[in-house]
C-alpha cells in the first residue's frame, strides 16, 4: 500500500465521521513532503529513525517548532495510526515516542499589538492597493479585530444588513475558524463603509471577495505550479500568505520574531483601542470572537445596533 492509497482511505473516513473538510487538502501536502524527503511512497519501511531525521530536517530548515509540532507531524502520525488500527500496516507506529526536545525555535515573546505608527502605515498603503485582499482585508481586521485568516475567507453572502446596519457573519462554513465563540456577526466600522466596501462586495461577480476557488495550484518545497494532484491546494491560505508577504514588503519590522505577526497583531490592536475608547468588555468580546471569560458576562447576547454604536467609538487609525 503506497501513502496515496492510505491517505484516500483515511480522508474518506474523516469526512465521514465529520472531520473539517479542509483538513485533508492541507494535510495532503504535508504527507507528499515527508514522502519527497523519503525518496519512497511505502509506509510500511517508514521507520522511528526516518520519522526523528525528518524532525530534525524540519528544524534545521527553519520550520517553527509550533508549525512543525501541529501540522507535519500531526498529519503523519495521524495517518500512521489510522492505518496501524485498520490492519492495513503491518508496523509498529513509527511516530510514537518522537518529539520535539529542542526548545531553541520556541518564541517566548507575547504577541503584541501594531504600533498606531505601523497601522497608519498599512493601512494607508491599502488605501493605494487595487488588489480587493490587500485594499480590504488590513481595514476589516483593523476594525473587527478578525484575523486575516478568518477575513480571507468571507463570501458575498456573509456581508449582510441586520437593523440596518451593515454587517459581516464569520461562520464555519466559509472556511476554518478557531472556536465556537469564533462564529458571530460584526457590524461594520463606518470608515470602511465611506471607503466603498458595499459597492465592491456588490460589483465582485465570484462567491468569494478575496481567494479565487476555481484556482487549481500545488505549492511544494517552495514551488507553485500547475497542480495534477487531486486534492486543491488551500486558496485561503494562500491568500492570507500573499497579503502577509505584502506587509511585510512595506519595510515595517513586524512577524513573529518581532512579537507581532500580521494574523494576530490587528487583532491586539483593536483590543488595545477598545479598552482605551471605553467599550465594555462583553462588547469587545462580541466584537473579535472572544469566550466571555467571567460567568456574569455570560448572558444575554449583545444585539448589532449596541455592537455598531460602541464600534463607531475606535477612531479613524490615519488621523490620531
Amino acid at each position: 500500500m503506497s501513502f496515496d492509497e492510505l491517505f484516500e482511505q483515511w480522508r474518506e473516513q474523516h469526512l465521514l465521521s465529520g472531520g473539517a473538510p479542509t483538513t485533508p487538502p492541507y494535510w495532503e501536502t504535508l504527507i507528499q513532503r515527508f514522502v519527497a524527503y523519503l525518496g519512497h511512497s511505502d509506509p510500511a519501511r517508514v521507520s522511528t529513525q526516518d520519522v526523528r531525521n525528518y524532525r530534525d530536517h524540519l528544524i534545521k530548515s527553519g520550520r517553527l517548532l509550533r508549525t512543525a509540532r501541529h501540522s507535519d507531524l500531526a498529519a503523519l502520525r495521524s495517518i500512521f495510526r489510522f492505518g496501524i488500527e485498520q490492519g492495513l500496516l503491518p508496523i509498529a507506529d513509527p511516530t510514537s515516542g518522537v518529539r520535539f526536545r529542542s526548545s531553541r525555535l520556541v518564541t517566548s515573546r507575547k504577541m503584541m499589538a501594531f504600533s498606531d505608527d505601523e497601522a497608519r502605515t498599512l493601512l494607508r498603503a491599502a488605501d493605494l492597493e487595487d488588489k480587493p485582499s490587500r485594499r480590504w482585508i488590513p481595514w476589516l481586521t483593523a476594525l473587527t479585530g478578525s484575523r486575516i485568516s478568518t477575513i480571507v475567507n468571507l463570501r458575498h453572502e456573509d456581508v449582510v444588513k441586520i437593523d440596518d446596519v451593515w454587517c459581516i457573519r464569520i461562520s464555519r462554513q466559509a472556511g476554518p475558524i478557531k472556536t465556537a465563540a469564533s462564529e458571530r456577526i460584526v457590524p461594520i466600522h463606518p470608515l470602511i463603509l465611506e471607503r466603498g466596501f458595499i459597492d465592491f462586495v456588490h460589483s465582485t461577480g465570484r462567491d468569494r471577495l478575496f481567494i479565487n476557488k476555481d484556482a487549481r495550484r500545488f505549492i511544494l518545497d517552495g514551488k507553485t505550479t500547475t497542480s495534477s494532484i487531486p486534492a486543491p491546494y488551500n486558496p485561503g491560505r494562500t491568500t492570507r500568505n500573499r497579503l502577509t508577504e505584502w506587509i511585510h514588503s512595506l519595510g515595517l519590522d513586524i512577524g513573529r520574531s518581532s512579537g507581532k505577526d500580521p494574523n494576530h497583531a490587528w487583532r491586539h490592536w483593536f483590543k488595545e483601542k477598545a479598552f482605551e475608547v471605553g467599550i465594555p468588555e462583553k462588547i469587545t468580546d462580541a466584537i473579535v470572537g472572544h469566550a466571555q471569560a467571567s460567568i456574569s458576562r455570560r448572558y444575554g447576547a449583545v444585539s448589532v445596533p449596541v455592537m455598531f454604536d460602541e464600534l463607531k467609538k475606535i477612531p479613524d487609525p490615519l488621523s490620531h
